[in-house]
Parts: structure tokens; sequence; C-alpha cells
């Protein structure tokens, strides 16, 4: 019954196969690495040297060198202290929102945030609100109506919007933080390769990746691989 009112919407989707095309324009492969010849050769080089897969979980034996070599050049890349791996970023950003944050917190994010952030306000503990998308005067109202009534408030935001291509004031919002004291949660999916003198993302390229408390990425997209990462300035993630 639900799948009918979806279909009747135009709201229904499904999966299609395209087995060849010339021109890709709806590919998330921003710089097409994943047919460079040296990113193919190196997966080759790794499961000649690691396996296929980890074959167990981190906690048991599955945490490889490749692995902390992995993250090790993430965290100086990005310039964080702290970080953890993960098999995608929809996880990575589950994880984060649904297990961070506690009951007498308060969450504000962006109105257009990801779905897999979206969902996971819903389910987490603390109570949460939307913000207008962009508009930091509407975040500032609502900074201003809840400081000082929660033990700890948590800002929302994705680096590039991949809707609309459109992006916060990264600025703006780190001089917000310093009025309103809050953690600043980035996700940089969109950003990483594509902003920056390093390819770090928006926030390097605007100059407040030390102010950035929380910084989600993934190894998809412009890394053309698998995985995700949360980065932190202290170990409160790990």
């Amino acid at each position: 019954k639900e799948l009918n009112k979806q279909r009747e919407s135009y709201l229904h989707r499904k999966v299609r196969l395209y087995s060849d095309y010339r021109h890709n324009l709806a590919s998330n492969d921003y710089f097409q690495l994943r047919f460079h010849p040296k990113v193919i050769s190196g997966a080759q080089i790794a499961c000649e040297k690691f396996g296929s897969g980890s074959g167990a979980s981190p906690l048991l034996s599955g945490f490889l060198s490749c692995h902390n070599d992995l993250l090790t050049e993430i965290l100086n890349w990005k310039q964080k202290p702290f970080g953890m791996l993960f098999n995608s970023g929809f996880v990575a950003n589950q994880a984060i929102l649904k297990h961070l944050p506690e009951k007498n917190d308060f969450i504000l994010a962006d109105r257009l945030i990801h779905h897999s952030l979206a969902q996971a306000l819903i389910q987490c503990p603390a109570k949460f609100k939307r913000y207008d998308h962009l508009d930091l005067d509407s975040l500032e109202v609502l900074l201003e109506k809840i400081h000082g009534n929660y033990d700890t408030i948590f800002v929302v935001t994705e680096s590039v919007f991949s809707m609309d291509g459109d992006y916060p004031n990264l600025k703006a919002l780190v001089a917000l933080k310093k009025r309103f004291p809050f953690v600043l949660i980035l996700d940089e999916a969109h950003g990483t390769g594509v902003f920056g003198p390093n390819g770090g993302g928006l926030a390097e390229e605007m100059g407040v990746l030390p102010e950035i408390d929380i910084l989600v990425g993934t190894l998809g997209k412009s890394l053309a691989s698998m995985g995700a990462y949360v980065l932190a300035n202290n170990s409160s993630i790990i």
C-alpha cells in the first residue's frame, strides 16, 4: 500500500543498470580516479598482501597495518589528532549522531543535511531542531534561545551540499561558535578533493580546519574507493 502511494506520487525509486554510457553526469567520482592505473595497481598489491577482506572485526584481529597506515595518513592530511575508520559514510554519520549526543544535549542541524544525518537525529536521545538552509541568522536565533539550557550543543552541517552544490560560510559559522560555544560537526563528503590547497576540503579552503570539532568524510567520491572516517580534536569519539 505504501509503495503504491509512492508510485502514484512519483516518489518510488529503483536501481537501474547502465551497462554502457559515454558521459556520466551523475557520478560522484569527480576525478575519475577509480580508473587510474596507479589506483588499480595499488588495490591489486593490497589484495595480494592483505587479502580481499580483513577477516574479522577491528576489535578482534581485523584492524590491519594497512588500516593503521591509512588512518595515520588521513589524520595528517586533515590535521586532526584522533580518528576512526568506518565501512561507509552512512554508518559513520549514524554512529556519531546516534551515540555521541546525550539526553541533556541539543542538536541544531541545517535543514538540508544528508539523509544519513537526518535519520540519526530522529534516533538519538538528544533533542534537535533544523535551522534554515545555510542561514546563519536563523541558526543564531536558535542558539540565543537554547544557550545555557543544555549540557552540550551540537551544530551539524555539510561542507558542500550535493543536491545544489552550495556551501556554508564556515568562517562565519566558526565566529558564531566563539559567541555561543558548541561542538561543530562537519560532513566533508563532497568537499574533500575539490576544495583546499591540499584537497583537504572546504574547511581547509576557508582556513578553519582547527576549529572543526568533528570531521566526517568518505573514501568514496573524490578518493575513488569505499569506506569513511570520523576525525576529532579530542578523544571523545574513541
